[in-house]
């Protein structure tokens, strides 16, 4: 039976557990580790050990969720390989078992990655959505103009759970158009307390008269023909 390799710990524990001190903590969840692990169930007294009922009923239906899982996962790949074998019957195309069996296991495998990978506490439609959500934040994030890190991808995941996927569009476009591609920015606009930068004003075009300067051209064009007539009459006398 397929297993997890770890279990999960949820946030609801944290009040539940407020009045235990550091080290019976970490009694506790040694106690679970070696629970999961082996099966090997730790004399805990007190608070600690209701602590420790509580919890192990939670990694146990943790375990069922994840051998469901894997169950029809692996019925499903059953069956798609037999119909795909029988195609290929169809088909003429000759199959050899061990590349089916090899198919079916890579199958498989990647089945119970992606299980580890979610919650037992959500489902795949919500999983998948909320990913998808992600996706859109990072890619709108790059588009203007943000420069990434991990530090920078954590945060605009949490700016997206606190606001939603509509308003962290609406400040990566703020940012964009504004030229502040920042974290500060960014969050003084989802917090509605951002101050646009000023617009570059562009004055309208203006039509300047030009001056008539045909009058002057025209006296100094008669002077110069005053000036070459009176040189041709004194070479002529």
């Amino acid at each position: 039976m397929a297993r997890m390799s770890g279990f999960f710990c949820q946030d609801a524990y944290l009040p539940k557990l407020a009045k235990l001190t550091d080290n019976e903590v970490g009694s506790l969840f040694r106690a679970l580790m070696k629970y999961h692990a082996a099966g090997e169930i730790t004399e805990l007294d007190g608070k600690v050990g209701l602590a420790f009922d509580f919890i192990r009923d939670d990694v146990d239906q943790q375990e069922k969720a994840y051998s469901a899982k894997c169950k029809q996962a692996s019925e499903n790949r059953r069956k798609g390989l037999k119909q795909e074998s029988t195609d290929d019957n169809a088909r003429q195309r000759p199959s050899t078992d061990d590349n089916r069996r090899d198919k079916y296991n890579n199958n498989i495998t990647e089945c119970n990655n992606n299980i580890k990978e979610s919650s037992s506490f959500m489902g795949d439609d919500e999983a998948a959505e909320i990913q998808h959500d992600h996706d859109l934040v990072i890619t709108a994030a790059e588009d203007a103009g943000f420069k990434m890190s991990n530090t920078v991808r954590a945060r605009l995941i949490a700016l997206y759970a606190d606001h939603g996927l509509e308003k962290m569009l609406a400040g990566f476009n703020e940012c964009a158009s504004h030229g502040a591609p920042t974290l500060a920015y960014l969050e003084a606009v989802l917090k509605g307390t951002g101050k646009k930068k000023p617009q570059m004003k562009v004055l309208p075009a203006q039509d300047f008269p030009q001056r008539d300067y045909s009058g002057v051209q025209d006296e100094m064009m008669g002077d110069l023909e005053r000036e070459i007539a009176a040189m041709k009459a004194g070479e002529a006398g």
